[in-house]
C-alpha cells in the first residue's frame, strides 16, 4: 500500500517541490522514519510532545496532546491491571485516536484523524485552542498549550475545607494557599492562571475546563469558592469531581500545518478533553473515562459529520485478538482468540503478554453528539480493518475518503459491511449492517469471530485488527458544541476460548449506571476530630464530630446510599465504629495504616449491634486453575479482615499509657512526641458474598478518606496552679437544640475559675471535651 505523492506549491512566483510522503507502516514491526518537512509560509505548529499518565487506580494510561492516546508513540501504554514494582507491565491497548470527518457546503470532504502519524510528525492534530473569529492558531499558542492540567480529588477537598473555614470566620484564605492543581486550573477567567503558567489564558464563550461556579459570575476564581469539575452536559447541577482529572486542548488547524495523517482539508475543530478516574473498591477501580468537547470554529456548516474513536487494542500480544460489539450497550469489546495470549509459553516477539490469565476490555460510548433534532447519538457503527491481512478493501486507510468510509460504517473501497463471515462480500445485495460481530462469543447462533458462520467452522483467523467506533451523522453549525464521552471497562481473567463476557457486560452496566447518575459515588464517612489531654506519662483522647457541613457523621448519624446496586437490598452504609492508630513517625501516609511497621491500632470502639468482624472480599489468580476442567475458576476470592470489632457500644474517649512500638518497659515518656491518626468506619452487607457465584456485598467495610489528620501529642506533667473542673452530666447533647432555637451553637459555661482544666462528660460517663483556661483566655 505504499503511495508516493508529489506536492507543488506556488506562491510569489516560486515553485517548491516537496519530498514524497512516507509510506504507511506497522509500528509494531518497524520504526517509522521521520516525515519530510513540508513547505509552509506560516510558522506552523510542530508535533505535540507532552505526555502524562492517568494513574490513580488499577490502571496506568498514557495521555498525549496530539489527538492520540494510550501509547508513548512506540509501545502500548494502557496498562491494566497495574503491576507491582518489578513486575512486567502488560498493555491492553496499543494506541487509539480521535477521528472526525464531514463535508462543507461545497461538497469538500474535511478530515482530521490520528493513528500512528505523530510518531514521525505526520499529524492531523496540534495542541491548543483556536481563535473564535477565524478558527486559526499560531505556533506560539500551540507551544504554550502543549501541556496537561492535572488536579486530584484530594486537592479539591483540601481547597474546599480551607475556603469554608475562612468563610466561616477562620483565617484569611489566600491564593498562595490554594493547592496547585486548583489554582492553575484553566477555568474561564482564572485570575491566577498567568502567574502559574506564564502565558495568557484563552477566553471563549464556550468556556474551557469545567468548574463549579459557586458565585455564579461565569468566571473561575477558587477564592470565591469555585473548584474544578467534569462538566458533562447532562450534569450541570452536579459538582462532580473524581480522584484524578486531567485536562488538555488540541485542534486540527495547527497554524496552517498540513494534515500528514489523512492529507485532509482542516475542519477547524477545537477539542477540549478531560480524562478522569476514580480509586474505589468496586469495578470503577479498573476503569478510566474521557470527555472530548468539540467546538466548530469554521465559518460554514459541516454536514454528514461523524465523530469516532479509532483503536488498536492488542490485549497483550497483537497477533491473536478478536473483536465484537454490543450495539444495545454502545459497547465495543476485545478478547483473545484462544486460551493463551501469544505463543505457547506466553511469548510474542518480546511484547509482554497476559499468558494464561487473559482479561477482556471494552469501550463504551456513553454519550455521542447531537443530531439535527438535538437527540443524542450513540454508537452508529462499529467497523474494523486488518493490518495488511485480507483483501485490499479491508486494510489500512490511506486517503481521507477511505478514513471517512470506515467512519461511516463501510469498507475502505465503499463495499457495505455484510452480516456473516468476515463481513466483506463485494457485490452481495443483502444483509447489510453497520455493526461488525454483534453476537456474544459464547453464543453459537450469533455472528461473532468465534462463530462467523459455516464458511469458518473454527472461527476467523486471529489477525492484528484495528477498530473504528463511530457516532453520527449530524450537521454542525459554526460555533456548535458537541461532546463524545467514553469509558474503558475491564473484566479480569476469563475462560477461553469463546468466553462468556457476562462480567464485562456487568462492569459496563455498572459504569453506565454511574454515568447516568453523574458519578455520584458513595461519600466516605468523615474521620472524627480528636482532642488530646496531655498528662504525666499518659494521654486521654476525646472523639467528636462537628455539625454539618464540617462532618457528615454528626451525632454518628452517617448514612450513605450505595448507587448502582441491582436488586431490593439494604443499600446504605451506616456508621459502625472508630479506629485510632499510633504512627511510627510523622511521615506515615493514611494509606499505610495496615502496615504494622508504620502504624498500630491503639483504640477501637463500635456500635453494639451484633456486628463484630467486618470483611471485604479480595481476588487473586488461582494457581491451580485448569481450563480443561469444567467449572475451574481462574480467580479465587478470599475474605480479608478489615476490623475486629468489640461490639460493646461506642465510646468517645480512650486512655493511653504505653508506646505501641516499644516492647518491655513501654510506658509513655514525658516530653517525647507521639503521633496518632483516627478514622471512622461504616458498614453494609446487603447480601452475604458468595465467592462461587460472585454475588452479594464484596465491600462491607467503608473507612474515612476525609478529615484524616496527623496528631502530634506530648505527655507532660500537669501544670501547677490549675483548678480542675468536672461537669457531669454532660450538656453536650443540648448543643444542637441550643443552635436550633436560634443560638449560635456555642455551649456556654459560666462561673469558671480564671485558671482551670475543664472536663465534660457524657451521661454515660465518657469524656467528650477537655480544655485549659488561663487569665488571657475567656471561658
Amino acid at each position: 500500500m505504499s503511495q508516493t505523492k508529489t506536492f507543488l506549491l506556488t506562491a510569489l512566483g516560486l515553485c517548491f517541490f516537496i519530498a514524497p510522503a512516507t509510506a504507511r507502516y506497522d509500528p509494531k514491526l518497524q520504526k517509522r522514519p521521520s516525515a519530510p518537512q513540508r513547505v509552509n509560509f506560516r510558522e506552523a505548529c510542530t508535533t505535540a510532545q507532552a505526555q502524562i499518565d492517568q494513574d490513580v487506580n488499577n490502571v496506568r494510561a498514557r495521555l498525549l496532546t496530539g489527538g492520540d492516546i494510550w501509547w508513548d508513540r512506540s509501545d502500548g501504554k494502557y496498562v491494566v491491571p497495574k503491576p507491582l514494582p518489578g513486575q512486567p507491565e502488560v498493555s491492553a491497548i496499543f494506541a487509539a485516536g480521535i477521528w472526525l470527518g464531514g463535508f462543507d457546503p461545497g461538497g469538500n470532504l474535511k478530515m482530521a484523524c490520528q493513528t500512528y502519524g505523530n510518531n514521525s510528525g505526520s499529524s492531523d492534530y496540534w495542541p491548543g485552542p483556536l481563535r473564535a473569529d477565524d478558527g486559526s492558531t499560531s505556533k506560539y499558542a500551540c507551544d504554550n498549550w502543549d501541556r496537561f492540567f492535572e488536579v486530584t480529588g484530594q486537592e479539591i477537598r483540601e481547597h474546599l475545607d480551607r475556603f469554608r473555614e475562612s468563610r466561616d470566620g477562620g483565617e484569611a484564605y489566600t491564593a498562595d494557599q490554594v493547592p496547585a492543581g486548583v489554582r492553575g486550573w484553566p477555568g474561564r477567567g482564572n485570575p491566577y492562571f498567568y502567574a502559574t503558567h506564564l502565558f495568557p489564558l484563552h477566553d471563549s464563550d464556550q468556556g474551557l475546563a469545567g468548574f463549579w461556579d459557586e458565585d455564579g459570575d461565569g468566571r473561575y476564581d477558587p477564592l470565591q469558592g469555585d473548584f474544578p469539575i467534569v462538566d458533562l452536559q447532562t450534569c450541570q447541577d452536579v459538582p462532580m469531581f473524581p480522584d484524578q482529572m486531567i485536562f488538555w486542548i488540541y485542534n486540527d488547524e495547527g497554524g496552517g500545518a498540513i494534515h500528514g495523517e489523512t492529507e485532509g482539508i482542516p475542519i477547524r475543530m477545537e477539542i477540549q478533553a478531560t480524562a478522569f478516574a476514580y480509586a474505589t473498591d468496586n469495578a470503577l477501580n479498573d476503569m478510566t473515562f474521557q470527555q472530548h468537547k468539540f467546538i466548530n470554529r469554521a465559518k460554514e456548516d459541516i454536514d454528514s459529520m461523524y465523530f469516532a474513536l479509532w483503536m488498536d487494542a492488542d490485549l497483550g500480544c497483537y497477533l491473536d485478538d478478536y473483536i465484537g460489539c454490543d450495539p444495545s450497550r454502545n459497547l465495543a469489546y476485545y478478547y483473545n482468540a484462544d486460551d493463551v495470549d501469544g505463543q505457547p509459553g506466553g511469548t510474542c516477539g518480546g511484547v509482554p503478554t497476559y499468558g494464561n490469565t487473559i482479561p477482556a476490555i471494552g469501550i463504551d460510548i456513553f454519550r455521542g453528539p447531537l443530531d439535527e433534532n438535538h437527540s443524542e447519538l450513540g454508537m452508529s457503527s462499529f467497523m474494523y480493518y486488518s493490518n495488511g491481512d485480507g483483501p485490499p478493501g479491508t486494510t489500512s486507510p490511506s486517503t481521507g475518503k477511505e478514513f471517512y468510509r470506515y467512519m461511516s460504517g463501510s469498507w475502505k473501497d465503499g463495499t457495505p459491511l455484510t452480516y456473516g463471515g468476515d463481513g466483506y462480500f463485494p457485490g452481495a445485495p443483502v444483509n447489510y449492517t453497520k455493526y461488525a460481530f454483534p453476537g456474544a462469543p459464547n453464543d453459537p447462533d450469533g455472528w461473532s469471530m468465534c462463530h462467523p458462520g459455516s464458511e469458518f467452522p473454527t472461527g476467523l483467523p486471529p489477525y492484528d485488527r484495528r477498530t473504528v467506533q463511530s457516532s453520527g451523522p449530524t450537521r454542525l453549525q459554526p460555533g456548535a458544541v458537541n461532546e463524545l464521552v467514553f469509558g474503558v471497562v475491564y473484566s479480569p481473567s476469563l475462560d477461553y476460548p469463546c468466553p462468556d463476557l457476562s462480567t464485562l457486560f456487568f462492569a459496563d452496566d455498572l459504569a453506565q449506571c454511574f454515568f447516568d447518575d453523574c458519578f455520584e459515588l458513595a461519600n466516605p464517612i468523615d474521620a472524627p476530630d480528636v482532642d488530646f489531654i496531655e498528662s504525666d506519662r499518659e494521654l486521654v483522647g476525646i472523639l467528636t464530630n462537628k455539625p454539618p457541613p464540617a462532618s457528615n457523621n454528626f451525632e454518628e448519624s452517617f448514612e450513605e446510599f450505595i448507587q448502582c446496586t441491582f436488586g431490593d437490598f439494604d443499600n446504605t452504609y451506616n456508621f459502625e465504629g472508630y479506629l485510632v492508630y499510633q504512627l511510627a513517625n510523622p511521615n506515615v501516609s493514611p494509606f499505610a495504616l495496615n502496615d504494622p511497621e508504620k502504624a498500630r491500632l491503639v483504640f477501637q470502639s463500635d456500635v453494639k449491634n451484633g456486628v463484630a468482624s467486618v470483611y471485604n472480599w479480595k481476588s487473586k489468580p488461582n494457581p491451580n486453575y485448569d481450563p480443561t476442567v469444567p467449572g475451574s475458576d481462574d480467580v479465587l476470592y478470599y475474605p480479608e479482615l478489615q476490623v475486629e470489632g468489640a461490639d460493646e457500644g461506642v465510646e468517645h474517649s480512650f486512655h493511653l499509657t504505653t508506646d505501641a512500638f516499644v516492647t518491655g518497659n513501654n510506658r509513655l515518656i514525658n516530653h517525647k512526641k507521639y503521633y496518632y491518626m483516627a478514622k471512622a468506619y461504616a458498614y453494609n452487607q446487603f447480601q452475604p458474598f458468595d465467592p462461587f457465584t460472585q454475588t452479594g456485598q464484596k465491600t462491607e467495610y467503608m473507612e474515612s478518606r476525609n478529615n484524616i489528620r496527623l496528631y502530634t501529642v506530648v505527655p507532660r506533667p500537669a501544670q501547677s496552679g490549675l483548678d480542675k473542673v468536672q461537669i457531669v452530666p454532660n450538656p453536650f447533647y443540648n448543643f444542637k437544640a441550643y443552635a436550633d432555637d436560634g443560638g449560635n451553637g456555642v455551649l456556654k459555661i459560666t462561673n469558671l475559675p480564671a485558671r482551670c482544666e475543664v472536663s465534660i462528660y457524657s451521661l454515660e460517663g465518657n469524656l467528650v471535651r477537655h480544655c485549659r483556661l488561663n487569665e488571657q483566655t475567656a471561658p
